[in-house]
């Protein structure tokens, strides 16, 4: 059964004293649960601690960060399921289309170092269509693992929506607005909620449930997932944590 759910959202607009300045606003969004899905994007992380490019930063605060935004999605997830909100996941393969010979597979090369074909290999997967590996590297932890009823959408792109289903599963389900979250900030969630966008999609974004790559000396203060967060809100569309999405599910 839907229902209308009240979200108080953040965005960012220019200053009229100052062009330059960004300056947040909150807005109360009416929502209908039917026309609503969460949208999680790369949320299988075990691939990204194996295969992360040797510049971004890993010790034990990004370990923690990485499990406080499990925490946040499998909250968002709970929430969403007890309400009726359907969930939508995009995540990352390796179909056998030759990916090696694409632009893409040539920027991986260039500054990734590493080859695109077969990065995001699964372990249960036709072997005909996609890379296969036994070694888990791709896998979802506990509590994000999609369940029967929620809609699997394999990508191979930064876009979950560049040559995939996703467009034609909201479509039939009548989706008008997305909450997303998931990895990474300036990466594949950025690139999908832009196509989500221009596809006259309302995008919110979960701000405790995404991250941006980081420099070492920007890491502690998560400087670069800030400016993108602020970045989003000025350019595209809503932020608000995952303790405020539960409050206005009342779950």
């Amino acid at each position: 059964m839907s229902m209308i759910f009240n979200l108080n959202l953040t965005y960012s607009k220019k200053s009229q004293s100052d062009e330059q300045t960004f300056v947040k606003n909150r807005e109360i969004l009416a929502l209908q649960s039917s026309e609503t899905g969460l949208l999680l994007v790369d949320v299988a992380l075990g691939n990204q601690r194996h295969k992360t490019p040797a510049s971004f930063h890993r010790d034990d605060a990004d370990w923690l960060w990485d499990r406080q935004i499990i925490q946040a999605l499998t909250r968002s997830i709970n929430a969403c399921r007890k309400a009726g909100i359907r969930i939508f996941y995009v995540q990352n393969s390796s179909p056998r289309i030759a990916t090696e010979k694409s632009e893409f597979g040539a920027h991986a090369r260039r500054s990734w170092n590493c080859e695109i074909a077969g990065l995001f290999a699964e372990s249960n997967v036709d072997q005909n269509e996609y890379s296969h590996d036994k070694l888990k590297k791709n896998e979802f932890p506990d509590p994000l693992r999609p369940e029967i009823q929620d809609i699997y959408i394999r990508k191979h792109a930064y876009s979950g929506f560049f040559a995939t289903r996703l467009q034609s599963a909201l479509r039939y389900h009548a989706i008008r607005t997305l909450i997303c979250g998931g990895i990474w900030a300036n990466g594949c969630l950025l690139s999908t909620s832009l196509d989500a966008f221009f596809r006259n999609y309302k995008v919110i974004w979960l701000a405790d449930a995404t991250r941006a790559s980081e420099k070492p000396l920007e890491f502690k203060n998560r400087k670069n997932t800030n400016r993108f967060l602020e970045w989003f809100e000025f350019q595209i569309g809503y932020t608000l944590t995952s303790i405020q999405l539960i409050k206005a599910l009342n779950i």
